[in-house]
């Protein structure tokens, strides 16, 4: 069996350690962006920065940014999986100094404020026209989902009504912390947009906010400082032993799986949410991965294939068509009959 992933762990390795062991020569948690060609002048004066708070890093000539395995990946032009694994060898980790890091807040603390505004969207009522017409016909929802796993706000009249009623029940610091004025960015401007629960154990624990005028950025709109956690993870508790466990990334793609192909579905939010504990939690189910067929997709499935078989755990896939999501995959009338 091979050694567990931490992943947990290695994005708490102290980024300044890791930088002066790819060689980049590091003063005052500064360096020469190792991207020089993007800087006019070969970036002679350092430009790229480290945040020993956050441990991240960024260049702030030529902007790019991410945490520890991000300037791994970044640096050595390897995948998400080659830097973690770069990151997790014995040798490495030995030599780095593990740096504490406050972890984002557990959504679960601010259950009843997430409960309070999404069933404040609409009075009971589902979804208003334009979000209906944009859920059937652009994301090939059915019926049945709207309501219960997504609703809409229609701008900043209608979001100041939903809050009006969230502040005369909770604290202001209380809302802060719960993080939905996130949201506020889209109402601010008059964006209509949707808004999609996540439940865990019937409660919602998590709210994404997703536009629906475009794909305009940003497309999506995470709570502030509450780590996303896994889409449909109710569903866990509903399966018997042996049962098959879609698992796919995004919300869209696993609703489109769970009404169109009728199968048990939970979805990750990106290659950075995957948690650390995803082969325990699926540990009595026969899991099955079907991640988008593009880059980022592909390398989100290795992530979660690599924690799945360093616990000794196997996997199956489902395969979509080159550069195809799931949602895709079904607007182009793609069957999946046989899943």
């Amino acid at each position: 069996m091979s050694e567990i992933v931490d992943l947990e762990k290695i994005k708490r390795c102290d980024i300044v350690q890791v930088a002066v062991s790819l060689g980049l020569p590091v003063k005052s948690n500064k360096t020469n962006c190792f991207n020089s060609s993007a800087h006019s002048n070969g970036d002679r004066t350092p430009s790229l920065s480290f945040d020993l708070e956050t441990n991240r890093f960024k260049c702030f000539g030529c902007n790019i940014s991410g945490d520890v395995i991000d300037l791994v990946a970044t640096y050595k032009s390897v995948n998400f999986k080659s830097a973690v694994e770069y990151l997790g060898g014995q040798d490495t980790l030995k030599k780095l100094p593990v740096k504490k890091i406050n972890n984002p807040v557990d959504g679960k603390t601010y259950s009843e404020i997430y409960e309070l505004f999404f069933q404040t969207i609409n009075n009971g009522l589902e979804v208003s026209d334009r979000a209906y017409k944009y859920c059937i016909e652009k994301r090939g929802f059915r019926d049945s989902i709207l309501g219960g796993f997504v609703k809409d706000i229609e701008g900043l009249d209608h979001y100041n009504r939903i809050m009006n009623v969230v502040r005369n029940r909770y604290s202001k610091n209380d809302i802060r912390l719960s993080g939905i004025d996130a949201f506020f960015k889209y109402a601010h401007d008059n964006i209509p947009f949707l808004v999609y629960p996540f439940y865990d154990h019937g409660k919602i624990v998590y709210l994404i906010a997703r536009r629906i005028d475009s794909n305009d950025h940003p497309k999506k709109l995470n709570l502030k400082g509450i780590s996303p956690p896994l889409f449909n993870i109710d569903t866990l508790s509903r399966l018997e032993k042996g049962s098959d466990l879609y698992i796919t990334e995004g919300i869209e793609d696993a609703l489109i799986l769970y009404t169109e192909a009728c199968v048990d579905v939970i979805g990750v939010m990106g290659v950075n949410c995957i948690p650390n504990n995803i082969a325990d939690l699926c540990k009595d189910f026969n899991v099955i991965l079907a991640f988008d067929n593009d880059k980022a997709g592909r390398e989100a499935k290795n992530v979660v294939s690599m924690l799945f078989l360093s616990s000794g755990q196997t996997v199956e896939e489902f395969v979509l068509p080159d550069g195809l999501d799931a949602t895709d995959y079904h607007l182009k009338g793609g069957s999946f009959n046989g899943i």
